[in-house]
């Protein structure tokens, strides 16, 4: 699998785990909108993640993300991981605190 298109798992609350393809270079938008993921690992071969791919995951604490990959906006809002990160990670859709949130912190 190389993508995973827009809403392609919205809504799924029982997903709690993923592994993803090492060949994955796409994840659209809103992918796993509102699911309930607790940690996700992004392969180095993915270049784009759309906006709000991990919106509303509100468990999810660990995103391993490769500095490369072109990041959407509210790509984790609602997430423990936007809200206990020590980076400024809101709307005003930096990536470059996105990346280091989510390459830097280590949740307690």
């Amino acid at each position: 699998m190389i993508r995973i298109e827009q809403y392609a798992f919205f809504r799924c609350e029982s997903l709690v785990y993923i592994k993803l393809s090492i060949n994955l270079e796409y994840i659209g938008q809103g992918s796993f909108y509102e699911c309930n993921l607790f940690s996700v690992f992004i392969p180095p071969t993915c270049r784009e993640i759309d906006g709000a791919a991990f919106y509303l995951n509100k468990n999810l604490s660990i995103l391993s993300v490769f500095e490369h990959v072109e990041l959407g906006r509210d790509m984790i809002q609602n997430t423990k991981l936007a809200k206990s990160s020590p980076f400024e990670v809101s709307a005003s859709g930096e990536t470059f605190n996105l990346h280091r949130a989510c390459l830097s912190f280590q949740p307690l």
